[in-house]
């Protein structure tokens, strides 16, 4: 008989950056989220074929949000070989402000 070999998914270290936004959350299938500003990127772990939802966010003290994009974690930047990028320390506020109004 032919069945499917079960391997596990492949562990991806991808990078996203956004220049259009003024901040974007990435939301991932497991329910956590990385937010990113304007004019940076971030490197993150990602699981081989996981959807990636890239959501505006334009008031940080507010739940509402559009969809800019949703992408397979393959679709992103490989970053493999890349550090994890520093925050500006005025990025740091808006990412602040972003994860306080899930709390």
């Amino acid at each position: 008989m032919n069945s499917p070999v079960n391997r596990p998914p492949r562990k991806l270290r991808q990078r996203y950056s956004i220049t259009t936004c003024p901040i974007v959350e990435l939301m991932f299938e497991d329910g956590h989220g990385i937010t990113i500003c304007r004019n940076s990127g971030e490197v993150f772990d990602v699981w081989s074929d996981e959807t990636i939802k890239a959501m505006t966010v334009y008031d940080p003290t507010s739940n509402d949000g559009k969809l800019l994009e949703s992408k397979k974690s393959d679709a992103f930047h490989d970053a493999s070989a890349q550090a994890k990028s520093s925050r500006s320390p005025r990025c740091e506020v808006a990412v602040r402000a972003v994860q306080s109004k899930g709390a």
